[in-house]
């Protein structure tokens, strides 16, 4: 999970404390901005991603060390403290790891879930174990095309990509809906539809390695795209059909491209990864090694990652990366190329936070052609494209977004309700070069032949008598009723229906209170105002959630989709009392201060019991051997007599880590090491 969604989970979480204690239950309440400090930092590393670094710098070192180990095990995967001890190694004794969590999460370099039966559940941010991997391959050497002169001679493109299919899959189901089977699927018809219309490749895709209901029916690009909408709760799906979120969709469209690819990079990672560290490690480092307008090498990429020792050395490595490449590049955010020696570049194209708003301003509006068509470039917002869909036809979308005015979009836009001013507004507000006359005086043309004449949906107001309808017209003239009600017949009012509520309350107030039950001409109930109530209330309500899930873009992460995720995370709560275990410490307190002092020498039958304390309590020891100290991590013992046995432990032996047999009757020393920070 991502920093900010952490601090909007804490948040929504305390807050759900605050209620309850306020309810007089004995729920406890941390106070977020009164010093929980993990919450703080998420914040910061959030708003300024480079404190991430400089909050690791600031451990000491003997933790920064590690926080690396920890990385390159679990990578912004959620681990359980029984995982830890398999990834012990001469310099990282599970004990040590132990000791450092609170450390780590007081710092926000690491959240904390609890299980339903208690289990704890920890993981790295993504974005700050992100950070870390950047810093990490930005230190290794880096090869640069145009210093070794490669000769490209396989270039490949990129694709509109992943924000054009989602958009494409939007403005399809606003225009046309999208209903499904009895079964809960699509009908075969608009699957057809809308794979025609999406660009991204399922061969491309096949790394993502997704599992979805109906896999036959639908194909992965369409199932991602579905999937992307819906956790990032653009559309819904209830029994019928998917429907479009307005709330959620007008908030998104307001963002610039960029915040979308930011979004939708987070879900690939966390949901289309396979759960395994090394493929994870392969997934972000693409991006982190990968360089704006500068081509990268991926073999090299794949190497450092091996000589840092985040990757095993293995063949099959960089061919999930080529595959992963593949992928990316069909979402949109990378072009690729073959040299002449068979090696893979690619050009990472998303561009930076920094460069966000001046890219928005460099799109924001399009060209009006006299022969009808609109050309938006490919960086034109997408609000502004989505009021296109409106009122121009969508031609095709390669490169330049086209588009062409015709009657029948003119026609299509004032059926939908915008007038012929609305429409040459929009267009006047946006288009960059102004409109052409000859478009306005064929707006005229078709004006005059579609549009001029309606229906329109009322409520008739009917009074049982003159008087009655008296007192209404009396408050229409100089009243609360002054442009609300217009008078048809002697006893009958026409009233808009989105006026009944308000004006059933005036009449309750002029002392004509309406039946409860609306009646038709044949005095038969059809309806109760109850029932008109309840679903008024159930759209605000519903309006109200929805702009809570606009202004919070960070929640993305809670949202569920149609794929099968990898991720567990979103069914658990965070931990926001997790602290330092004071009883799990009891067992190191009560250790004599002479076995962890210093190292001496013991009788064998103490000898024994050190090393076996060590093993219990998953602590390192330093030994003394051919006039050496050294650093081990004890596994097992076997053997059983006191002066007759031998030691199982990890090693670092001529800087590499080994595990190795070693017998203790020929040391000349010990001592247990403690992680100075319990």
């Amino acid at each position: 999970m991502h920093t900010s969604e952490l601090a909007a989970r804490a948040e929504s979480q305390a807050a759900q404390i605050v209620d309850i204690a306020k309810a007089g239950t004995t729920g406890q309440s941390d106070t977020l901005h009164g010093g929980f400090a993990p919450y703080i930092n998420w914040q910061k590393f959030s708003a300024a991603p480079e404190l991430v670094l400089q909050t690791i710098q600031q451990l000491p070192p003997s933790l920064q060390q590690l926080y690396v180990h920890l990385l390159k095990h679990a990578g912004p995967l959620p681990f359980h403290e029984e995982m830890i001890e398999s990834w012990q190694h001469a310099d990282a004794a599970a004990a040590e790891i132990m000791a450092a969590l609170p450390i780590w999460y007081e710092a926000g370099l690491l959240a904390v879930f609890r299980k339903a039966w208690g289990e704890r559940l920890y993981v790295v941010p993504v974005d700050v174990y992100v950070k870390v991997l950047q810093y990490v391959l930005d230190s290794a050497a880096t090869e640069s095309a145009e210093e070794l002169h490669i000769d490209f001679f396989a270039d490949s493109e990129p694709g509109l990509g992943v924000i054009n299919d989602l958009f494409r899959l939007l403005v399809f189901t606003a225009n046309e809906g999208l209903p499904v089977t009895a079964k809960g699927t699509l009908h075969k018809r608009t699957v057809q539809r809308l794979e025609s219309q999406l660009q991204m490749t399922n061969e491309s895709l096949g790394v993502c390695r997704i599992s979805y209901a109906f896999a036959e029916a639908v194909s992965p690009k369409l199932a991602i795209s579905i999937d992307l909408a819906m956790r990032l709760g653009l559309i819904r799906k209830d029994t019928q059909s998917f429907s479009i979120q307005r709330d959620e969709l007008y908030a998104w469209l307001q963002q610039p491209i960029q915040k979308w690819n930011e979004a939708v990079w987070l879900l690939v990672g966390q949901h289309y990864t396979v759960a395994n560290a090394e493929t994870k490690h392969l997934f972000y480092a693409l991006r982190a090694a990968g360089r704006q307008g500068q081509w990268v090498r991926s073999e090299s990429v794949v190497q450092q990652l091996q000589e840092s020792g985040w990757l095993d050395e293995e063949q099959s490595q960089l061919e999930t990366m080529k595959a992963w490449l593949h992928a990316l590049h069909s979402f949109g955010w990378c072009e690729l190329r073959t040299a002449s020696d068979s090696s893979i570049w690619y050009k990472w194209l998303i561009s930076s936070e920094d460069d966000v708003d001046e890219q928005t301003e460099d799109g924001r509006g399009f060209f009006v052609q006299p022969d009808f068509e609109i050309i938006a470039p490919p960086d034109c917002p997408l609000f502004i494209r989505w009021q296109l869909e409106q009122i121009a036809e969508h031609t095709s979308s390669s490169g330049m977004h086209m588009y062409r005015l015709t009657k029948d979009s003119f026609q299509a836009a004032i059926d939908a309700g915008r007038t012929r001013k609305q429409q040459q507004d929009f267009l006047e507000q946006y288009a960059l070069a102004g409109i052409p006359e000859n478009i306005i005086d064929a707006w005229e043309r078709w004006n005059e032949q579609y549009g001029r004449a309606w229906f329109s949906e009322v409520v008739l107001l009917r009074c049982e008598d003159e008087a009655a309808a008296l007192l209404i017209q009396q408050e229409c003239e100089q009243g609360r009723l002054k442009g609300k009600v217009s008078k048809i017949g002697s006893t009958a009012f026409v009233v808009d229906r989105a006026q009944v509520e308000q004006i059933r309350a005036v009449m309750e107030q002029i002392g004509l209170p309406l039946l409860k039950n609306w009646r038709n001409d044949d005095d038969v109930e059809c309806g109760s105002a109850d029932s008109n109530g309840a679903d008024d209330e159930s759209l605000e309500t519903g309006a109200t959630a929805s702009d809570r899930s606009a202004k919070n873009f960070q929640n993305i992460s809670t949202m569920n989709g149609i794929v099968y995720s990898p991720s567990s995370l979103q069914y658990y709560e965070m931990d926001m009392a997790y602290r330092r275990d004071e009883s799990w410490l009891s067992s190191y307190i009560g250790l004599p201060l002479m076995w962890t002092k210093e190292v001496r020498t013991y009788h064998a039958s103490t000898m024994k019991e050190i090393v076996e304390t060590a093993i219990q309590l998953k602590l390192a020891l330093q030994i003394k051997e051919n006039g050496k100290l050294l650093r081990v991590v004890p596994i097992r013992l076997y053997g059983q007599v006191d002066m007759d046995y031998a030691l199982e432990a990890h090693i670092n032996e001529d800087s590499r880590l080994v595990r190795k047999s070693l017998m203790p009757s020929q040391w000349e020393g010990v001592r247990l090491l403690v992680p100075e920070w319990l």
